[in-house]
């Protein structure tokens, strides 16, 4: 008994960092447009790429109860995340944003 080796918990913290160095040919798209939906299990937001630019008059006969044109973005990406993580998602969200603010104002400053 004196050779069996105890289980030993050991805790350490981790820091997750994306590796752009080893990124293969990944590209970046671009989105205007997110639909955000969830259930039990996930959340799922759909990006689409809507400039109004590419749409065509043939496009827009379609129409919802209420008589609004409705238009077709085409999809670009969708990420679907646990649940668990979301909270994570707006704080980088809202950390992001608040600097994206911060670095307006002081660019706009009254002369």
């Amino acid at each position: 008994m004196a050779n069996e080796k105890k289980n030993e918990i050991i805790e350490f913290t981790v820091k997750v960092l994306p590796d752009f160095e080893n990124m293969p040919d990944i590209k970046r798209i671009y989105s205007n447009y997110i639909s955000v939906s969830h259930d039990d299990f996930s959340f799922v937001m759909t990006f689409c790429d809507n400039r109004f630019e590419t749409i065509k008059p043939q496009d827009l006969t379609e129409k919802d109860k209420e008589g609004n044109l409705i238009v077709r973005a085409p999809v670009v990406a969708q990420i679907i995340v646990s649940p668990k993580l979301m909270p994570e998602i707006i704080k980088a969200f809202q950390t992001n944003y608040e600097k994206y603010l911060k670095r307006e104002k002081s660019e706009k400053k009254p002369e």
